[in-house]
């Protein structure tokens, strides 16, 4: 099914996780404090080619073990877009580039405006969909000593999270489409970010949470905003984990 709103498209799928040694890029994090393996099945293969689709991943860190306020979410409308990709809070995200060597880069946010921010690094990169191998699936780890500085860890208690896919960033009179952890015909459930607890091993899956219908169900396809509803934005599957250094 296909919803009609403002153009813009996020999207989260899971996989398992494979089996190839990470290594840390050059300038990342080079401890074990606590990781966050993220892992994103699409509808379609990544649309890596051309005018290249928008992958990301906004987190939300916290000091507390449950916010009461809201966490990172899509923009929804062409009014008031800020950044054109991600509203609510958030304090850093992962963006998917395909013109990278390691294209899993790690942003940081300025301020609250969710307009200023600063490219801070790479991702562990445990799949890159452009080998072929699995061009549907996104998947990558970070250290939480990469997103704060490794004496604040212990004082991160959770993490808000979400997964946002879009045709393009919202601009001003130009809406996109997009997919988010949600049901995308759906505007009450369009606020569907998930809570990570960081104090504890744990992995967070779709299956449990119930945001993405299976492949197959006549309501799969819920893309806003776009005829169609591309598989290459269409969220199939998605999950994060926590992992604590054993």
């Amino acid at each position: 099914m296909i919803a009609k709103a403002a153009r813009f498209t996020l999207v989260v799928g899971a996989a398992l996780l494979t089996s190839a040694c990470a290594k840390f890029p050059a300038g990342g994090a080079d401890l074990f404090t606590k990781r966050i393996i993220v892992t994103v099945k699409l509808e379609g293969a990544v649309k890596t080619g051309g005018l290249a689709y928008r992958y990301i991943v906004p987190l939300r860190l916290s000091t507390v073990s449950n916010p009461t306020d809201d966490g990172p979410k899509p923009v929804t409308s062409d009014v008031n877009v800020g950044n054109g990709f991600v509203a609510g809070n958030c304090t850093h995200y992962i963006e998917f580039n395909p013109n990278g060597s390691n294209p899993y880069e790690i942003w940081k946010f300025k301020d609250a405006t969710l307009n200023e921010r600063s490219l801070t690094g790479y991702a562990i990169s445990r799949s890159d969909p452009r080998d072929g191998r699995q061009p549907n699936v996104l998947q990558f780890e970070v250290d939480l000593s990469q997103l704060v500085p490794t004496a604040d860890v212990p004082s991160i208690l959770s993490i808000q999270a979400n997964v946002l896919t879009m045709d393009d960033y919202a601009r001003e009179q130009d809406g996109h489409g997009w997919d988010a952890l949600g049901d995308g015909l759906i505007p009450s459930k369009w606020n569907n970010w998930i809570l990570l607890d960081t104090r504890t091993s744990r992995k967070y899956t779709n299956t449990n949470f119930q945001t993405e219908p299976p492949s197959g169900d006549p309501d799969f396809e819920d893309v806003v905003g776009l005829n169609g509803s591309p598989p290459e934005l269409n969220i199939a599957d998605w999950t994060f984990e926590i992992q604590l250094q054993q």
